[in-house]
Formats: structure tokens, sequence, C-alpha cells
């Protein structure tokens, strides 16, 4: 719905400020209203856990880049258009759309990367994205994941690591515990042979034989 919402807000501004002076007016506008998509995208897709202020790079980097590409796009992508259409017909199309589209989410990616490492920066750059409060989580959120114990490899992505490999299982190979003097046994567990019978209990009679058994 916000890529919707923007590329009519585009449409209609461009249509509205037509060419002249208005275009550079356009221009500014766009790359405002780019900056706010990609502010505002990221911050809503993880949950509303990251402060919105830490979150800036990710906007400007990638509604800066997504502007100046999409702008620069107009004097290459004819040209690519027409000559794979010429040499592969309606495939040679979508080649050039799928080519326009690999470098805009390259775009977006490049920038997903580098905004985390610049908000969890120790220097100057750090501490003038984060602001004077240095968490860049919101109070309450759920704490960042640590580090793997060990580098991942393909085996673990698509689940053909052997069990074995991974180490035995906690508590594997152990004695198992004896119960602590007192300790009741857990339900269905058999009575120990030579345990006395607790204090008060009626002692348990052996049923004689029957004579003619």
């Amino acid at each position: 719905m916000g890529i919707l919402a923007y590329f009519s807000l585009i449409g209609g501004m461009r249509a509205l400020l037509g060419g002249g002076p208005g275009f550079v007016l356009f221009g500014i506008l766009a790359l405002a209203a780019s900056v706010g998509l990609w502010w505002v995208v990221p911050w809503v897709m993880l949950g509303r856990q990251v402060r919105l202020r830490v979150l800036l790079p990710t906007g400007v980097l990638t509604g800066v880049g997504i502007t100046v590409y999409g702008a620069t796009s107009s004097l290459w992508m004819p040209t690519t258009v027409t000559q794979n259409q010429q040499q592969f017909g309606f495939f040679g199309v979508a080649l050039a759309m799928v080519t326009w589209l690999s470098g805009a989410a390259f775009i977006v990616v490049a920038s997903a990367c580098a905004a985390p490492v610049l908000a969890e920066d120790r220097g100057v750059l750090g501490r003038l994205v984060r602001g004077g409060d240095p968490a860049v989580l919101v109070p309450g959120a759920v704490p960042s994941l640590g580090a793997p114990l060990r580098a991942p490899t393909l085996s673990d992505a698509i689940g053909l690591r052997p069990e074995a490999e991974l180490g035995p299982a906690p508590g594997a190979g152990r004695p198992p515990a004896e119960p602590s003097p007192g300790a009741e046994p857990p339900p269905g567990a058999e009575p120990a042979l030579d345990a006395e019978p607790p204090p008060g209990a009626e002692p348990v009679l052996e049923a004689e034989p029957n004579p003619g058994s």
C-alpha cells in the first residue's frame, strides 16, 4: 500500500507541477517523499521495535539512491529495452525489466545493510545517528539475537547436517540421578522391593494358598 501511495503521489505531483520551474520543485518533493517512504517502511516491518531516529539513515540512503536511479534510468533504459526487444522479442523486454529491478533491489539491500552499521558505530557517526539515547531499540523491545557459536554451513541451511555432528544432547551419557532421601517417587513409579513402609501404614499380608490348589 505504501508503494502504491508513493507512486500515486509522484504521478499527481508530476501532472500538477508540469515542466519549467515546477520540475525543480517536483524533484525536491519526490526526493522527500522517497526518503519518507523508505524511512517508515523499515520501522513498520521491524514491528516498531527500533527507534525511528535510528532508521533515518536507511530512509536517506534508500530514498536518494532510488530517486537518482529512477531519474537516470530514462537515459539508458529505453535503449536497453529496444535492443533486447529486437534481439529476443517479448522475452527481451522482460530481461530489461529484470535488469532494472535488480539495480533497484541492490540499492535497497545495500542501504539496509549499511544503516545498522552506522547505527551501532561507536564513533561520531553512531552518536549522531542515535542522538542523546545510546539505545537502538525502543524500551521493552525484544533484545537482538546473539552471535552464532560457529560459522553456519550450507548443510545447516537445508537441514542435511547429521545429528551426530551437532554434539550430544544435554545430559546424554550421564548416570540417572539418585532420588534424595525422603523424596516422594513420581506418579506411576513402582516402589522398591527393600523400601520400608511409611509410618502409620498398615502392613500388607501375604495371601495364604488354598489347600486344594
